[in-house]
Order: C-alpha cells, then structure tokens, then sequence
C-alpha cells in the first residue's frame, strides 16, 4: 500500500468538514486529481472500509448516489450498460415518509435524567428555531470558467474553483446533483443568455421607491430569483428601471508565458501585415512606433517598422496569415491582458474625448471575438454593433465595432490615453435584465461556493449560489452545531428547571400552497420533511438530558401550511394542516413509551389557533406563533395588544410573545412590560430580509432565558 493510499483512508476516516479533497490530496504527494481517484477506486476495488457518508445522515452510504450509465458485469459473464438516477435510494426512503427514519436517533438511551433542581431559581431556557427553510440551479451545459479552464456546469465539483464577483478564485463548498427541471432563459443585452431554473439566484440591484413614499426613488441591492426578475421585466412602469446584475473586477489569472509581447501582438493584429512582422501607422505617431522595432520605411502621412523577430514568433504561434487572440492570451494575468488590450486600442481604438466611450473596430470576426472575451475577462460591459461600409459607390467590407467604458487606462498613446476618462461610474454600468421566458425541461445543479456568487458563461456574468451562505448543507452544519453548543453551554453552567424547544414555524419551505417556490429549492418537499424532522430529533435528544422537563412546541406557518380547499377561509385550511405540526406529531409517536422522555411534553394550538401558550418554570406565560397573521412587523405590537384586549386567542394572558417569519432578531416591549421577541432565521440561503429591508441579520438559533414575566440572557448561536 502506497502513501497515497493509506493518506486517503485516513483522511476518509476524518469529519466531513476536516477531510480534504482530491485536488488538495493532488496538490499534497506533488500528482493529479485523476491519480487520487484511481487510487480511491482500487482501495474500494480491495475492500477497503469505505467512511464515506450522506451529507446529512451518517446512516446513509456514498454508494446510494451512483453515477449514471455505468457498465457492469452479469453473472453469465456479459456486460451490460445501466442508468441510475443520483440519489434515487434517499428518494425512496424520503417519500415512504416512514418512522424508520426518525428510529436510530432514539435507538440508543439517553443519558440519565438529571437530578431534582432544588435550586431558588425556577429558571427556564428558550429554544427558538425558526424559519430553517430547508436551492438553486443553472443547466448543466452553462460554461464555467475555473482555476482549471473551462468547465461545464454539470461538471463541477466540491473542491474546485471558479471566479467571483472580486475577480478572485472562489471554492466550490458543496455541488446539489443535477435533476430534470423547468428551465429559463435569463436575456441580457447583447445576446448574452444564461439558461437557469426559476428559483436561480441573481445578486444586482432594483431601482423602486421606499415603502410608502412614492414621492422619492432609491437603488437597492437585493438577491432575486429568476421567476421574480421575470415579474419585474413585465411590471416597468414610469421610472422604475429593470433589476440589473453587477459587474465584476478583472479575472485575477496567474502570469502566463508568452511567446510575443502582448502589447506588440495587439499593435500587430490592429495594424500590422499578416503575412509579417511589418506595422505601419500615422507617422504623427512615429516616434512611438520607433520603441517597438526599427524603422525600415517612412514617407508622409505614414511609418512602416518592422519589429526584431516579430515574423518568426508569428510563424511559430500559428498567427501568420492567421490574425487571432490565441487562448494563452485569453488566460494571461490582469496585466498582460492590459498590454494586450492596449495595443490593440492604440492600433484599431478610439476614445471619445467628450463621452470618454471607448471604441474598438475592426473587419476580422476572430479579432472581434478575441477582443470581446478580453472585455468579459475585464468585466466591462461591452456593446457589439455591425455594418457594412461604402468608399463613395464601392462597397467595403463589413465591420465591427465595440463600445465599452473601462476604469483602467486602455491606451498607451499620448494623443488617445489624453481622452480617456476614468469611469467613476463603472459598476453601475451593469447588466439589465431583458427578459425572462420558458425554455423548456433540461439537466440542472446548484453549486455552493465561498462567498455566494461566482461568474458563469462566456460572458462571465455574476450569478448566485443557494444564498448567502450555502443552502440546505449549509443550514444542515449550522443547525446540528448550534444545538451541540447549545448543549455544551448548558452542561457548563447548572441544568434548568425546563426547557422549550420552539418550532416557530416555517422549518420547510413547503411550496405546497406558494407554487412559484417549487424550484428555490435543492430537497424535493418529502425531502425537507425527512431532513427537519431529523433535526428536530437530535436537538430533542440532546436537549432532554438537561433539564428536568422539555417542551417541545410547534406552531403553524405560512411556508409549512397545507392549502387544498378553495380559499383561505374554506375548512379544507384548518391551521393544523401543517408540515411542522406533522412533524412534532411524529416524533411524538416515535418516543412514545420510550425510557428517558417520561419529562418530555408536546404542545400545539387547538385546532382553528395559530399561536399557543405555555409556562415557563415560575409560571411565565410564554406565547408562540409565527407572524405572519401580523400583515407587517411593524404591527405585531398592536396586534399582540388588540388580543390581549380582546382576550382573543390563547395569546391574550402571554407575557412573552416569541414569533418568526420575518427572518430577523428584535426585541421590543408593548405596554406593561409584555415582550416581544423576533427569531432569526437559520436558513443559511435567505436574502428576503435583507431584500425586503435593506437590513442585514446573521443566520442564527436564539436562545433566552424567562422568568418572573421577563426575558433576558438573549444569545444568537450561529
């Protein structure tokens, strides 16, 4: 056994977040990423004990997710070529919806309950997990540029690089699987398309007024999905603009070796004779051009060089007779792009002195292109226009122009860097949005990467992962690690007298009455059930040791709620029809009669209730609901006092009221002394606050302590 070999059981051995990748293997014993997986392949070949596991469950084997169309070996000793689809093991189990899941989180006994708490304080700590919200995808064949060269989306994995909005290499952290989906082209000017499914993120920015004051208009950046760009694309009215996605800063390629000075290739391909190294130009520029070879001819009006050895590199690269932008120039480093750029604006470029537009023409389709992938590797927006020109009645050939604004100086002659202007307004020179329309069923993934947007296409636009932080992995990871914080903390200090486990709604993102949502998401809607239920599980497990009762509450939310009848009124909508309330009833069942949960209670509002009340130790009254009954934040004080007065729903005698759905933490008091208290939302993929308000709060489980009508010791786990 190799070194390779025993380092990839090892690191197989490790937790998911320690182990590293193939390429970081690669890169470690000095080989390629190919290497380690053969390598991988023979150690499971031999029977090597294969650690890998679900990302979400230990339970669950790598092998369930296989690749698909793979060849294999009948008894009889023919072979035969199968398909099957990824992930179609976990499918199965998800959808029988079985106790079986929920069955080895109880399988082994809890710790011993502790002791009577005999001390003077009846404490009481609150739980609030809210708004969990358990992705989004573009079409497989979308072309990616990676630290590897170009990749096509489908073949992206963890591990690998691509680029940000920075310019700057960004890691893939996690990769969903492709699916078949309801595809979309996303129509930017230019025929730049991006096909994406219709819960694809977007970051950019909207022109719109602030809440009610249409008196004023203000630019605000948000996050949107493709389905809500296609809303706003058909809603423009008066000044209101199209949502516009950002630019990006230059590609920050590594140095590349070149076999010709790029400013000097550009110089060639915007003047120079392609059957030689020959350039000519104005003679007002003669004493620039004696800097790049010597002069061999000069006569008025004109200066013809011929640059040392500029022929034989051309020979060598391919270029004589042949006028291109040879790839290796397309993966150079900012600087040597710059040079190249240079040249070719200081030979075929022009500036307007008033505008400060830049402009580049030229007859060679391949020059235009090349040109073009420079400007997206730059970030600029260009504007590609044809026509055919005419010398008197003589028709010439067609020519193209591009039209572009450019913050790096883009010209090295006197005469056309004096007109460029710096353009103090190039990021907001972004992309609009043109339009959004159907385009049919296709193979799509999510990637989720550092910093939650990378480029995608050959144009290089800025694009969205599953949120800000990563989607369902990522508020998987938060989730289990909050809770096991949580405990550790509580282990550290004394165990309370009670604790509330608070579902505070929201825990799926359902889609089940909000269709629109159907693509947001990388779990299918049993998928979430499966994947929350587990997390409730565990924390219930792992919170029951620590005091001397639980709560377990669950209430019901907009996202979670069933809607089958006509109407929100129709008795086909009672509030129970719930994916949260079903899932506390099943974990119900499943510890039912078990030893070690004896303390452990459930509660949930009556049939026709939104909220439920419960006491803390002391005999704090302590209100739940989600929220969004509310209408708007902002009127959930006088909502809270208008059922106290009314002594209307079970709210009415809370002291503290606990609510979700508005994706951020605040506190506030509403007449004598009565709490109100907003959870943050765990879902580590959610702009909607922060698109809804302009705001930002981190993903987070809050946790408070209540006692004698108060609540304190507020903690955000994150």
């Amino acid at each position: 056994m190799t070194p390779l070999d025993e380092a990839i059981i090892e690191n197989d051995i490790l937790p998911e977040d320690q182990r590293l990748t193939n390429v970081e293997l690669a890169e470690k014993f000095s080989t390629s990423e190919t290497s380690v997986r053969r390598h991988r392949a023979k150690l499971k070949r031999r029977g090597a004990p294969d650690q890998g596991h679900d990302a979400f469950f230990n339970d669950v084997p790598v092998d369930a997710i296989v690749q698909r169309g793979k060849t294999i070996r009948l008894p009889d000793g023919s072979y035969e070529k199968i398909t099957w689809k990824p992930g179609a093991v976990e499918m199965a189990e998800a959808k029988s919806l079985s106790y079986d899941d929920l069955e080895p989180v109880f399988r082994e006994p809890l710790l011993p309950k502790p002791a009577p708490i005999v001390k003077d304080d009846e404490d009481t700590l609150v739980v609030c997990m809210a708004d969990l919200q358990v992705g989004k995808a573009l079409e497989d064949s979308t072309p990616v540029l990676t630290t590897d060269g170009w990749k096509r989306h489908g073949d992206l994995r963890p591990g690998m690089h691509v680029y940000g909005r920075d310019g700057k290499p960004k890691r893939i952290l996690a990769v969903t699987g492709s699916t078949e989906q309801d595809l979309f082209d996303v129509t930017f000017p230019e025929g730049r398309v991006l096909r994406a499914t219709s819960g694809h993120l977007w970051s950019g920015r909207r022109r719109m007024h602030p809440r009610g004051d249409t008196s004023r208009w203000e630019d605000r950046e948000m996050t949107l999905t493709t389905a809500e760009i296609a809303k706003i694309t058909r809603m423009r009215v008066g000044r209101m603009r199209p949502f516009k996605v950002w630019a990006h800063s230059p590609i920050e390629l590594p140095e590349a070796s070149l076999p010709i000075d790029p400013y000097i290739l550009g110089f060639w391909l915007g003047d120079g004779r392609a059957s030689g190294g020959c350039i000519a130009k104005g003679a007002v520029d003669r004493d620039h051009l004696l800097t790049l070879g010597h002069e061999i001819k000069s006569r008025e009006g004109l200066c013809t060089v011929v640059v040392d050895g500029l022929t034989r590199d051309l020979r060598l690269a391919g270029l004589k007779d042949n006028k291109h932008i040879p790839e290796a120039y397309l993966q150079a480093s900012p600087e040597q792009r710059l040079a190249l750029l240079q040249g070719l604006m200081d030979s075929d470029g022009y500036c307007n002195p008033k505008t400060g537009a830049i402009e580049f023409s030229n007859t060679n389709k391949a020059i235009i292109d090349g040109v073009l992938a420079l400007l997206h590797l730059e970030g600029a927006t260009p504007k590609v226009t044809t026509a055919i020109g005419h010398y008197g009645e003589v028709q010439c050939k067609r020519h193209w122009r591009i039209q572009f604004r450019a913050d790096r100086p883009m010209f090295r002659l006197p005469r056309k860097a004096a007109n460029q202007r710096p353009s103090t307004e190039r990021r907001d020179h972004r992309l609009s949005v043109i339009d959004v329309v159907p385009a049919g069923r296709g193979m799509a993934q999510c990637i989720t990467v550092e910093g939650g947007e990378y480029l995608a296409g050959r144009e290089l636009t800025l694009t969205h992962n599953c949120g800000s932080g990563g989607g369902t992995e990522d508020t998987v990871r938060l989730v289990r690690r909050t809770i096991a914080d949580i405990a550790n903390d509580i282990r550290f200090r004394d165990p309370y007298k009670r604790i509330i486990l608070a579902d505070v709604g929201d825990s799926t993102e359902g889609f089940w009455n909000v269709a629109s949502q159907a693509q947001t998401n990388d779990l299918s809607l049993t998928d979430q059930i499966r994947v929350v239920q587990r997390l409730y599980a565990e924390a219930l497990q792992a919170l029951a040791p620590l005091c001397s009762s639980l709560y377990y509450v669950s209430v019901p939310s907009n996202h979670c709620a069933v809607r089958t009848g006509q109407g929100k009124n129709s008795r086909a909508n009672a509030p129970d029809d719930d994916f949260g309330i079903m899932i506390s009833k099943n974990i119900e069942d499943i510890i039912a009669g078990r030893p070690g949960y004896e303390h452990v209670t459930f509660h949930r509002p009556e049939k026709w209730e939104e909220a439920v009340t419960v006491d803390a130790a002391d005999g704090t009254r302590i209100g739940f609901t989600h929220g969004h009954l509310a209408g708007q934040q902002s009127k959930v004080p006088s909502w809270f006092r208008d059922l106290a007065f009314g002594r209307r729903s079970g709210l009415y005698d809370a002291r503290i009221l606990v609510h979700g759905h508005w994706h951020n933490f605040a506190v506030s008091q509403a007449g004598d002394a009565r709490w109100i208290i907003s959870c943050p939302s765990a879902d580590r993929g959610s702009d909607w606050w922060t698109n809804l308000s302009g705001d930002s709060t981190r993903p987070a489980i809050l946790t408070f302590e209540a006692q004698g009508g108060n609540a304190s010791s507020w903690e955000l786990y994150s």
